[in-house]
């Protein structure tokens, strides 16, 4: 399973035109207009690896109250997996410099299978979320309502995916991480020349849900209370 052809066509475009600019981890200027708040309420942990080399560890912070079906399927194989098969020990089998890094399938490794905790697939569930900024966790598919166990993660803003894929939660740690991954040696098809892989994940404690601030403030405030933490 891979995002769709556009997607492919934006990137070269992207690639032969310019390059996005990236938003600095420790850019305290940087804004886009004010969008809705969302209410983390879960955490969601990965550790990558490529070869021997440690590449650190992702939390992301979820967005159960808008897209609690696809944050529980997301939690789910993070934890329990399905038919014992979790998201450890599969690789990042895409990268795409200045757009994305993704990942996810527990069936064939590669990008090319698809399941979930209801079904082979299910629905979108909320188009809420608009990807202004690196960061952003969405379900990847091959259309509407195709959404399986695949994610990627954007690298920049990505605002032209709007309405077209399920954004249900945020990097909150690691984001330093994400464009590691992102800047690997990969082949024309986008995949690792060394492989990528998630070596541990899980779900870690969180009593006290959080928000997303508004992005007209301040998005990357170091706050290890805001959901807005992107190191």
């Amino acid at each position: 399973m891979i995002l769709s052809y556009k997607l492919f066509l934006i990137t070269f475009c992207i690639t032969f035109f310019g390059s996005l600019a990236f938003l600095d981890d420790d850019d305290d200027t940087a804004t886009a207009p004010p969008m809705p708040m969302f209410n983390i309420t879960h955490k969601v942990f990965m550790d990558f690896k490529q070869g021997d080399k440690d590449l650190g560890r992702i939390i992301f912070g979820l967005f159960g109250e808008i897209a609690p079906k696809t944050v529980e399927n997301f939690r789910t194989i993070a934890t329990v997996g399905i038919k014992g098969k979790t998201y450890a020990g599969t690789n990042i089998h895409r990268v795409i410099h200045n757009f994305l890094i993704q990942g996810g399938d527990i069936i064939n490794n590669d990008g090319s299978g698809e399941t979930s905790i209801y079904g082979r697939t299910f629905e979108d569930e909320t188009h809420e979320v608009k990807f202004w900024a690196p960061g952003f966790l969405a379900m990847a598919n091959h259309g509407p309502n195709t959404n399986g166990c695949q994610f990627f993660v954007t690298c920049t803003a990505t605002s032209w995916l709007d309405g077209d894929y399920v954004g249900f939660g945020k990097v909150i740690y690691g984001l330093k991480t994400v464009h590691l991954i992102e800047k690997t040696e990969a082949n024309d098809r986008g995949q690792p020349k060394v492989p990528i892989k998630i070596v541990k994940c899980g779900e870690l404690p969180f009593d006290t849900p959080v928000s997303v601030i508004n992005p007209g403030e301040n998005p990357y405030t170091q706050n290890n209370n805001t959901a807005s933490q992107i190191t």
